[in-house]
């Protein structure tokens, strides 16, 4: 497993322009927005539903440049069917925006299976659409570094403006 904690927030947008619409100045434009208001909300027979929440599911939709900070905290009971010797050799996590070839690792420690890392990482998302990866990999100067676990999180699925603190459960490699 894998413990980590997650700050998904969203970008400030920047301060109105004069082309976009201002309050109202008249009681005329005021009207005017309320009635228009009700009609598009009464219309369909219900309340409007929020924009950032599809009507079709509980998943989140994010509007915009979103950035998440992750610390990768520790593992514990780290294991490998390639080898049985986790805790001789060093273990250390790589996490990256899935489909980007920045990859973002912590110190590699040696010694145990149970690794203390607590490194933090900020990634900016382009939306709710991207994912995040995690993998545990081992260093191993003779073959080449491996992976032994890993888990891929979306982004859709991690509530905004929330701390998120919690275990994550690995998969296999070959998973």
């Amino acid at each position: 497993e894998l413990y980590v904690t997650i700050i998904l927030e969203q970008k400030k947008t920047s301060p109105r322009t004069p082309q976009q619409p201002t309050s109202p100045k008249t009681p005329q434009q005021l009207q005017q927005i309320q009635q228009s208001s009700f009609l598009s909300s009464s219309s369909r027979g219900k309340r409007p539903t929020p924009l950032n929440i599809s009507p079709f599911s509980k998943i989140i939709r994010y509007e915009g440049e979103l950035t998440m900070t992750i610390t990768i905290v520790e593992a514990k009971n780290i294991t490998s069917n390639l080898t049985n010797k986790i805790s001789e050799l060093g273990v250390y996590c790589a996490v990256n925006v899935v489909g980007r070839k920045d990859i973002r690792k912590t110190k590699t420690v040696f010694g145990t299976s149970s690794p203390i890392w607590d490194k933090q990482f900020k990634f900016t998302l382009a939306n709710w659409k991207d994912s995040v990866g995690f993998s545990v990999r081992v260093e191993d100067k003779n073959r080449g570094d491996y992976v032994i676990a890993k888990k891929v999180v979306k982004v859709d699925e991690i509530p905004l403006n929330a701390f998120i603190d919690k275990w994550v459960s690995l998969g296999a490699a070959n998973e």
